[in-house]
């Protein structure tokens, strides 16, 4: 495994949605301009709702900075973490992999980590939906320039490597560092996530 990966928007994904978008606004453009009736009253709405996603996707293709960054030592997220998490710090990773590809990362104090927006944002949701909070970072994988398999067997070898390297350094195999001893594998019952161990693989 490499020493370091860096994961960036996926600029095809955002052209293509570039182009969909503006293609949606021409056909309601050429409705308008035809005279269909209340088309005129949806081009507004439309050139609001498509011309601000294809805004998103255009300074998402502009910007090459990495939004995510992994190497030995921990993950990097400028975008939702004030700082690099160290790789000892996460206990338990879920995933979704279907729909909105996401990690779900299990820490101590998450509001140690996230930007004050992210946490802002994530205090609000959580007074609106009781229940909704959770110890966890939520790490979106989707129109990356890597794919979720790739990010997740990534993430996984790293924080892997990293826990082995700590039970080494005690001397002892200790149970109480494997998130999943109590767990059973959310396949059963939830077939939208699964956990993530120490140096899985993907079948």
């Amino acid at each position: 495994m490499s020493g370091r990966i860096e994961i960036r928007h996926d600029r095809l994904r955002h052209s293509l949605n570039v182009l969909l978008c503006f293609s949606l606004i021409g056909i309601f453009a050429w409705h308008a301009l035809a005279g269909t009736e209340g088309a005129l009253l949806l081009l507004v709405p439309a050139v609001v709702l498509f011309g601000g996603t294809a805004i998103g996707s255009l300074v998402k293709i502009l910007d090459r900075r990495p939004v995510i960054v992994l190497d030995r030592t921990g993950l990097s997220a400028p975008t939702i973490l004030a700082r690099p998490l160290p790789w000892d710090a996460i206990q338990r990773i879920e995933e979704r992999r279907f729909g909105r590809t996401r990690l779900f990362l299990y820490v101590d104090e998450p509001k140690r980590w996230l930007r004050v927006d992210a946490s802002s944002g994530r205090d609000l949701l959580s007074a609106l939906l009781p229940g909704f909070e959770r110890p966890r970072i939520v790490l979106d994988t989707s129109w990356l320039d890597h794919s979720h398999k790739a990010i997740r067997e990534a993430v996984a070898g790293f924080w892997g490597a990293a826990r082995s390297a700590a039970t080494l350094d005690d001397g002892v195999a200790d149970a109480s560092r494997d998130p999943f001893a109590h767990k059973h594998c959310c396949k059963d019952h939830d077939q939208d996530r699964g956990y993530l161990r120490p140096g899985e693989h993907v079948q």
